[in-house]
């Protein structure tokens, strides 16, 4: 990963919303980054979703993301998402339409299995910082690149 170190007048920064499972971009866009955003695709539709992203995206265009592995069973974190995930859970079987945002997916080393699956180079780096606590898990920066 390069910084830009001139400024670029050609450069086009779009800013798109689409449905995740039905994008309507076929090779179209350099880059995709998501923040926070992962917590609202099911563990079931991962596999879905990064195909979409790898639809969408140019011969070597890049997804970038922050994930984090599992947290270790001993942390508080760990626990406190569990508890949410369960809350949730039981409010999806009361109240329709479900709301979801769960936490603990999209997790490393999983999600760089399915990302070599669909197809992508996949790099993860460990962000300093972050990568210590335990109650996060440790903390990758993702780039994953569609082959040209």
């Amino acid at each position: 990963l390069q910084p830009l170190s001139q400024q670029r007048d050609d450069l086009e920064i779009r800013f798109v919303q689409s449905d995740a499972f039905q994008m309507p971009f076929e090779n179209q866009f350099d880059l995709a980054i998501s923040f926070g955003a992962f917590g609202h695709i099911l563990p079931r539709d991962e596999s879905k979703f990064i195909e979409q992203i790898f639809r969408t995206l140019k011969p070597g265009g890049c997804f970038a993301f922050l994930t984090t592995e599992m947290p270790s069973k001993l942390s508080a974190g760990y626990w406190l998402a569990r508890g949410f995930n369960t809350a949730i859970h039981v409010r999806n079987l009361l109240i329709r339409p479900p709301f979801i945002m769960y936490y603990l997916t999209f997790l490393w080393p999983s999600v760089g299995e399915k990302l070599d699956s669909a197809g992508f180079k996949v790099v993860a780096h460990p962000v300093s910082g972050l990568s210590a606590r335990k109650d996060v898990g440790l903390v990758k920066f993702v780039m994953a690149t569609k082959p040209e």
